[in-house]
């Protein structure tokens, strides 16, 4: 479900319609589908297809990031980070990026010559 919203966000293989992506997502976060989380979030947070909301963006981004979703924490941080900024913090927005894991590294490939 996830897959075919991307594809209807996108407009790969479909007509683009963000709406229908949006509807897409929120079935598939209802079915706890972590990456649905994340690009419902997504939406959310540029207001895409969805009035901008950027509460419940990160309420989605730490919903997936506790389902260890790569990349989860990363945006969760990412959309905090650009709140404060903005001067737009909360409370919990200010303990979220404070508690938060650091984001998963992929093991580094090194050559040596």
């Amino acid at each position: 479900m996830v897959k075919l919203g991307m594809c209807y966000e996108q407009g790969v293989g479909v007509e683009k319609n963000v709406e229908e992506a949006v509807r897409l997502y929120r079935q598939a976060v209802d079915m706890d589908e972590p990456l649905a989380m994340i690009r419902l979030g997504m939406c959310y947070e540029h207001g895409e297809g969805a009035e901008k909301n950027v509460e419940e963006a990160m309420r989605l981004y730490r919903q997936a990031a506790d389902m260890n979703e790569p990349g989860a924490v990363t945006k969760l941080k990412a959309c905090i980070e650009s709140c404060v900024v903005r001067g737009n913090t909360t409370e919990d927005s200010v303990k979220i990026i404070r508690t938060s894991n650091p984001p998963r590294r992929e093991p580094s490939l090194c050559v040596i010559l």
